[in-house]
């Protein structure tokens, strides 16, 4: 199947721009899912980073469920007689936000008590890594502070300085942070740490003593600290960009039979290569293991043979994929050798080894300020085409319908934008994994949309 979905995105600008829409836990039924076929799914993406073993939580599938998801799109496919692919995204390195402790000065009445977890401009945070002393400590803490401010009046002044001075800090928070980071220290001090996708901004005052001392430069009005919440320290060079999870989901996505896999954070055109070598260990993994095999199709046989290549895409969200000076740091840190001449292009590199671009605009954002976005999805799509390759564009195209059922005027444009653009798929991500209503709205609306724009291509 793979080298045809391929072949039907080959760039032919008379045929019509597909659309991905990402399951989570509001689009795994049956239902659900062929109403977003019928109302124009070409794709369906699974998102690594927010597929765990077991206890999903809020946005997450277990692999469970999305096995059987998989099960879902098969039977559709049979259904509509039509090619549904399987998009498997790795979720890359992740830094998150493991615990939070506050003790936030009061300014205003009853402030501390509803609003303890919302910074403010100026702020100190104090940032450790994870540790088996650290968690203790913050489990103490926690507790403490339950037992101490239960029954406290938070209308005497007098009470909560006496409450801070119990717990031994008058001011700011301290964050716990996990995932793929073992030293918050290696974060270059130089440079800003963004919290949920650019919310709130930490500008590094000191970096001594496994800690980072911060203050908040910068946070929205709606912003609060949360467990679980992204951690981009800015441009920072991960040692490894495929994680250990990611090796053990592109086992996973190739028992699925995911007809495209892509790369989170891609840096460099190697990186290409360090995917295909992981791709092709475990086909040889899964190639061995006969009582598996012995359940597939022909098709699937034919999927997994050392013969047939996986197409793999690039999600370009990092400032050393399109920006030459970031990309030539990044070659002298891992000692790689790049052209000298100034008109060296580090994406067409990355675009030759790779079957498809992704231009993922979230991190993209945070990498090179949103304000920069635009024009680096107008290039990035040009060097696709360039390449002949295809191009998805994707975050946030109908974001408003997360919570409603209408989208707004800058979002028809944001899509119509991509058409003319010539983009070959443009991606829903939360407007259909995590919606509060019905995920097949968010793909009839992109379908008018895209329909609209290519009538007005056309003439």
């Amino acid at each position: 199947m793979n080298n045809a979905i391929l072949r039907s995105l080959n760039i032919n600008k008379h045929t019509k721009t597909r659309i991905m829409a990402t399951v989570g836990p509001s689009s795994m039924k049956y239902e659900d899912l062929k109403r977003m076929v019928e109302n124009g799914v070409n794709f369906f993406r699974f998102n690594g980073a927010h597929i765990v073993e077991q206890n999903p939580g809020k946005g997450e599938l277990s692999y469970e469920q999305a096995n059987t998801i998989v099960e879902h799109i098969r039977h559709l496919r049979n259904e509509f007689r039509q090619l549904i692919g399987i998009y498997f995204d790795l979720g890359g390195p992740k830094i998150r936000v493991l615990q939070v402790l506050s003790v936030q000065r009061s300014g205003h009445k009853n402030e501390v008590k509803d609003n303890w977890l919302q910074p403010r401009k100026d702020e100190i945070v104090t940032i450790y890594p994870r540790s088996e002393e650290k968690e203790k400590e913050f489990e103490t803490k926690h507790k403490e502070f339950e037992e101490k401010s239960e029954g406290l009046d938070w209308t005497d002044q007098s009470s909560i300085k006496e409450f801070f001075n119990y717990i031994g800090k008058t001011d700011g928070y301290e964050i716990m942070l996990g995932g793929d980071v073992e030293k918050v220290t290696d974060f270059a001090q130089e440079n800003p740490i963004h919290l949920k996708d650019g919310w709130c901004k930490l500008k590094i005052l000191n970096s001594e003593n496994e800690k980072l001392t911060c203050k908040v430069e910068y946070v929205d009005s709606k912003f609060e600290f949360r467990p679980g919440q992204g951690a981009n320290p800015f441009r920072h060079i991960f040692k490894y960009i495929i994680t250990k999870k990611d090796e053990n989901d592109i086992e996973r996505a190739l028992r699925m039979g995911a007809d495209i896999i892509s790369l989170s954070f891609v840096c460099s055109p190697l990186d290409a290569d360090n995917l295909r070598e992981i791709i092709n260990a475990k086909k040889e993994t899964i190639l061995k293991d006969e009582s598996f095999l012995a359940t597939q199709s022909e098709l699937y046989q034919r999927y997994i043979s050392k013969e047939h290549e996986i197409p793999i895409f690039a999600k370009i969200e990092t400032a050393f994929a399109v920006l030459q000076e970031e990309a030539r740091r990044y070659a002298k840190e891992q000692e790689i050798e790049v052209p000298i001449n100034k008109d060296w292009n580090p994406l067409l590199e990355i675009a030759e080894r790779f079957n498809g671009l992704m231009v993922a605009r979230g991190d993209l954002a945070v990498e090179v300020e949103k304000y920069k976005v635009p024009e680096l999805q107008r290039q990035i799509i040009e060097i696709a085409h360039l390449k002949n390759k295809p191009v998805i564009v994707a975050t946030e195209m109908l974001e408003s319908m997360k919570r409603g059922d209408a989208s707004t005027r800058a979002e028809i444009s944001d899509i119509n934008t991509a058409v003319h653009q010539e983009a070959d798929i443009l991606m829903l991500s939360g407007e259909t994994a995590n919606i509060d209503g019905d995920p097949a709205k968010p793909v009839e609306e992109m379908q008018k949309a895209i329909k609209q724009a290519e009538e007005e291509r056309s003439v």
